[in-house]
């Protein structure tokens, strides 16, 4: 099969770490990877708001060489919690080089620009939060708000001219955990042509994972059916039991082949995703 990636953090752990791609240890590794006929991963590089990472450079630097260059894999970066830029727009530039195509303004916490849902639901952007956008939409980088706050999110549909995308998040509707996304979200985010890529960590899912069919399901209604796609979370949570990286991704594959149908399926795991990265000219 074919597979498509928004979102995972393996590139993280393997810079903290010291693990090569090779490393069993990983959810996502050399070795998992050639399951796959063709396999694109977005890899986010993480930030702890409340932990403003310093040497972002060198560390991206390291982390894209420890990268091998396999046959079947593409790999993209993407930027996980605006605290990189320590408060100042213009370091920014030390980011634009490494060619994200994602950017997400906060994780968890409260930095200079926006608010994590886990944190404060009502703290909207600042006015750094929506220069930050701005610039941000200039050099062809996608918002993404998958650990937005709700005034964030709000803020953002205002301030922002284009397409949004939550890489790793799942339907509030099924699951009531608040780094999923409420139904108007989805909804902005479908009509913009943007991306919800679906969340495997159980707490965002419900207690089986056969229950992702569920949030699939909703999405559809909802009008996502060329939009859902999937950001697995894979090295930034622990999975449900007996799925231990992305050899559970034909799993959950087959649970929504069954289902939904092959067609379905593979615009879920592949279509939608390579379409979007097409159709924006992301891919190299």
């Amino acid at each position: 099969m074919k597979y498509f990636d928004l979102h995972c953090d393996t590139l993280s752990k393997m810079a903290e770490s010291g693990l090569d791609f090779s490393s069993e240890e990983l959810h996502v590794n050399a070795g998992q990877a050639r399951l796959f006929e063709e396999y694109y991963q977005v890899f986010a590089f993480f930030t702890d708001d409340t932990r403003p990472l310093a040497g972002i450079e060198k560390k991206l630097e390291k982390a894209a060489l420890q990268f091998p260059k396999l046959r079947n894999v593409t790999p993209f970066f993407a930027i996980e919690g605006g605290g990189v830029l320590q408060g100042d727009l213009k370091n920014l530039d030390r980011i634009l080089p490494h060619r994200p195509c994602f950017f997400s303004l906060c994780w968890n916490g409260k930095n200079a620009f926006a608010c994590g849902n886990m944190t404060d639901p009502n703290r909207g952007l600042s006015k750094k939060g929506r220069k930050l956008i701005e610039l941000l939409e200039e050099n062809h980088i996608f918002l993404d708000v998958s650990h937005l706050s709700d005034a964030g999110f709000s803020d953002v549909t205002r301030f922002s001219k284009r397409t949004l995308v939550a890489t790793h998040s799942n339907a509030r509707s099924v699951c009531p955990h608040p780094r999923n996304c409420t139904d108007r979200q989805l909804q902005e985010i479908f009509e913009r042509g943007g991306l919800c890529g679906l969340n495997f960590y159980p707490p965002f899912v419900g207690k089986e994972p056969e229950e992702i069919l569920r949030h699939i399901d909703h999405m559809l209604k909802l009008g996502g059916e060329n939009q859902i796609a999937v950001g697995g979370d894979w090295d930034g949570m622990t999975p449900f039991p007996g799925i231990d990286g992305i050899n559970g991704v034909p799993f959950f594959y087959e649970m929504t082949e069954k289902t939904f149908g092959k067609s379905l399926a593979d615009r879920i795991f592949f279509n939608n995703a390579y379409a979007f990265f097409q159709r924006h000219a992301l891919l190299k």
